[in-house]
Formats: structure tokens, C-alpha cells, sequence
């Protein structure tokens, strides 16, 4: 008897170790810590009423920059990262947005801010920060500091040493253009920055029309 109820300590143990392990990883593996993040910061954004599209048509361009800038305010608590400056700028017409590590700010065209529709200055502004993020987060990998994801952030601190800029001009050769082009959208800061805008923008949309 007493064997058994001995036996049944240790599988009692063993059962609850494998828990422990099974939630530790849970709470340190980057992809779900990420998701977790994408959650908050989905919640927290979706709770910023002028954001609702019927609210949004009656600010007009200034207040949509501070609107923005709440964004990145939540999007900084979530990511423990600091705010860049935002401004808005007539820029050319299909550059949305950008992030300027030397000048620690984001540009978002005038263009995306005149819409009746949020969601375009919302995923651009999005955007723009996670590269703020990825910035960070490849200098800190770099010092050897503590980082979120260090297979990111080394990928992201390589890519940023070589980091291919968007091409100027498609009229003047069109074929070099795309190729360019293509080169700048396939680099892993720009896919994850993408990734990254669509997925907040789309939770915290589909948070807002529910």
C-alpha cells in the first residue's frame, strides 16, 4: 500500500514538472510571447475611439497625427520601447510613410492622413514603428544586451548593415525598377515590418466592427 501510494507521489511530481516546463516555455517562446504582444496591443489600440471610422471622417489632419501618435504611445507600453517623433510630410505618392533611426522619427505622407478610412494610416504608422522596434532591437543584439528574439534581432542587425533602400524612379527603366523593387521587399526587416502592420491593424479592426 505504501508502495503505491509512492508511486502515485512520483507520477503526481512528474506530472507537475512536465507543467511547469510546458508553461515556462510557453512564456519564453518568442512566437507566442508575440502573439501575446499583438493581442495587447490590438486591445489597447481598439479602445482609442476616434480610431471608429465614423469618428475619424470628422477630425481633420492634425487630429489624426495625435490619433497616431496615442497608437504608438500604446504600441511603446506594449513593446517596452521608446516613442519616435511623428510628423507628417507631403511625400511622394507611393511612399506611405518612414522611419529615420538617425533623426529617431517617423514620416507619414499627408496622403494616407486624407482619407475617410483609417486603416491605410494605421497599418503606415505601424509599420514605421516596428521598424523603430527592429532598430533596437539589432543595436541592443549588437552590444550583446538582452534582446526579445536573438534569431530576429541578429537577422535584423544584418540585414540593416546591407539594407537595400527603395528605388527612386520606375519610368526611366522599368525593368530594373521591379527587380529593385522586389530585392527591397523581400528583405526580412521589411517582410516582418509588414507582417507586423497587418496583423495589428486587422485585429484591432476586427475588435472595432464586432
Amino acid at each position: 500500500m505504501r508502495d503505491d501510494l509512492e508511486q502515485e507521489e512520483i507520477k503526481v511530481e512528474k506530472a507537475d514538472a512536465v507543467e511547469r516546463s510546458i508553461k515556462e516555455w510557453e512564456l519564453n517562446h518568442p512566437y507566442l510571447k508575440e502573439v501575446d504582444r499583438y493581442q495587447e496591443a490590438s486591445d489597447r489600440i481598439s479602445k482609442i475611439e476616434p480610431l471608429k471610422p465614423d469618428l475619424w471622417k470628422k477630425k481633420n489632419e492634425t487630429d489624426r497625427v495625435w490619433i497616431l501618435d496615442r497608437i504608438g504611445k500604446e504600441l511603446s507600453e506594449v513593446y517596452h520601447t521608446p516613442k519616435p517623433d511623428l510628423l507628417q510630410k507631403l511625400k511622394e505618392r507611393d511612399e506611405l510613410g518612414s522611419y529615420s533611426d538617425g533623426d529617431w522619427q517617423i514620416e507619414i505622407n499627408r496622403e494616407s492622413l486624407i482619407g475617410d478610412d483609417p486603416k491605410e494610416a494605421i497599418r503606415t504608422y505601424c509599420h514605421e514603428f516596428r521598424h523603430s522596434c527592429q532598430h533596437e532591437q539589432a543595436l541592443a543584439y549588437e552590444k550583446e544586451f538582452p534582446v526579445d528574439d536573438p534569431q530576429k534581432a541578429e537577422e535584423w542587425a544584418r540585414n540593416l548593415q546591407r539594407y537595400i533602400e527603395p528605388p527612386d524612379d520606375g519610368t526611366k527603366d522599368p525593368e530594373h525598377y521591379q527587380k529593385r523593387f522586389s530585392e527591397y521587399e523581400s528583405q526580412p526587416v521589411e517582410k516582418d515590418a509588414r507582417r507586423f502592420a497587418d496583423e495589428i491593424t486587422e485585429r484591432v479592426f476586427r475588435k472595432l466592427n464586432s
